[in-house]
């Protein structure tokens, strides 16, 4: 496939993309989003107090330094760490994207948005998890169909990635 054919299909991807990347952002910084279930006063949180595990009111009395940690308090913290460095990630893959023109940084970016996806869907029904999911969403459609596309033109081509024609 020419490099124009490539860039075409990458510059077509890439506005919904960062879109999407743009909207999660949002949801993150700005949003409000469900504290834990066994802390006490649920009400709504940032997400940094989401990673951080203070979501308890100032008013509180907390008893040994807040909620039992058990393995669920660690795994709740850890996915919303996670979520946070795979949208750095989904940045640096736009960038590399635009930059190499290749099929490895929207194959990265479908994961990401896959992944993005199932995370917020099973947090619940606030404000931050949803604008996550449509976001994810958006990342998810415009990486898998630029890749898509890119793997369809390939194939078409008899090409490979380096350009160089297949010997089958």
């Amino acid at each position: 496939m020419s490099n124009f054919r490539r860039m075409t299909v990458i510059l077509g991807s890439v506005p919904i993309i960062t879109l999407g990347l743009l909207i999660v952002t949002y949801a993150i910084l700005r949003a409000p989003w469900p504290s834990d279930p066994m802390s006490p006063g649920w009400k709504p949180v940032s997400h940094l107090e989401r990673v951080k595990g203070e979501q308890h009111p100032p008013d509180a009395v907390v008893i040994m330094n807040g909620p039992d940690k058990d393995l669920m308090w660690y795994a709740r913290r850890g996915m919303d760490g996670i979520v946070v460095l795979m949208l750095a990630l989904g940045y640096v893959c736009v960038v590399l994207a635009l930059w190499q023109s290749g099929q490895r940084p929207l194959m990265v970016l479908t994961v990401i948005g896959g992944l993005g996806v199932f995370y917020s869907a099973f947090i619940g029904l606030y404000l931050g998890p949803i604008l996550t999911m449509g976001g994810f969403s958006l990342v998810l459609f415009g990486a898998g169909l630029g890749w898509a596309s890119l793997q369809q033109w390939s194939a078409q081509t008899g090409t490979t990635t380096n350009e160089t024609h297949s010997t089958a």
